[in-house]
């Protein structure tokens, strides 16, 4: 199931504002330390701190593409360093995900943790509290990641200027193609 059938429209266009929001403040940054041309890893470190490839990633003998870990001294980044490129920067911005949007800093969180360590309530949009499972993190923390590294209006500029070829796109946004393909997907039914 693709984090479009999880996440509501209202919550994705949010979703949408807070990743462009999130790595603006990541190139200003950049910018101030006179990074040029910043890497996605770099971008996620500005915002969240260590970014750290780790061979066969495990946690509780189970096998990870990324894991976020905020239970040190500072919030840490592993991913699957035999992992493709662009599944690394998905994994990596996924985790970035979960920090941005979960508020889990303060509660000591480690991704594979269980759900009682975050904040398992959110509201609906109507102003009614229900739970907020596992999995609508998890396609929240998906949708995140696709709008972090794919932002919409340089993904739609860059799709009028060239054309569609998700294999170019794939490349071009250093992205897998599966990824690219929801995204264009969640954009073309967001402009109708």
């Amino acid at each position: 199931m693709s984090y479009r059938s999880r996440v509501s429209s209202p919550r994705m266009l949010e979703i949408d504002a807070i990743a462009k929001t999130t790595r603006k403040a990541a190139l200003a940054k950049a910018r101030e330390i006179f990074l040029i041309e910043p890497t996605i890893i770099d971008l996620v470190q500005l915002t969240v701190g260590l970014v750290i490839p780790r061979p066969n990633l495990t946690y509780e003998s189970k096998r990870l593409a990324g894991f976020l870990d905020c239970r040190g001294e500072a919030p840490e980044i592993s991913y699957e360093e035999y992992d493709p490129v662009g599944r690394q920067h998905f994994s990596i911005a996924h985790e970035c995900g979960h920090f941005v949007l979960h508020h889990v800093l303060a509660s000591g969180y480690a991704h594979a943790c269980p759900q009682s360590v975050i904040d398992p309530v959110e509201e609906d949009g109507e102003g009614n509290l229900r739970e907020m499972s596992e999995a609508d993190r998890e396609a929240e923390a998906d949708a995140f990641a696709a709008a972090f590294l794919m932002p919409r209006e340089e993904f739609e500029a860059s799709v009028q200027h060239y054309g569609f070829s998700a294999r170019f796109h794939a490349f071009r946004f250093q992205v897998s193609g599966p990824a690219l393909v929801r995204r264009w997907e969640w954009l073309r039914t967001c402009a109708q």
